[in-house]
């Protein structure tokens, strides 16, 4: 993406990139990802002779991550929150399983997912 032509650049468009980093779960794999991506950035942006801002941040889709959003978010840009996911390795169910729940169990609140 970040070496891609970007053609709304030559038209006069305002371009931003967003760069999400998967599983997440410690500020360290954050931090590490992040300087990653922006040392091949770097690299990327001198060999093209053009640069396209960009944020780079994550998705809280693991528990962990969820328990270390305060401290991530003071690395991160920007956030996502994959619900699913957090849902899935919370209870441990799949979505074949949970799209299969019965009315019962809905409705007596045996699962109650905020």
């Amino acid at each position: 993406m970040i070496g891609s032509p970007d053609p709304s650049q030559a038209s006069g468009c305002k371009v931003q990139a967003d760069i999400m980093v998967p599983l997440v779960g410690t500020v360290e794999e954050f931090v590490n990802q992040e300087q990653l991506i922006r040392a091949v950035a770097k690299k990327v942006f001198a060999e093209k002779g053009v640069a396209v801002p960009f944020r780079v941040g994550t998705m809280i889709e693991i528990p962990r991550a969820a328990l270390m959003a305060k401290q991530i978010a003071a690395h991160a840009e920007f956030f996502s929150f994959g619900t699913n996911d957090l849902t899935q390795m919370t209870f441990g169910y799949s979505s074949f399983y949970s799209s299969r729940m019965n009315n019962n169990q809905l409705e007596d609140c045996i699962y109650l997912l905020l």
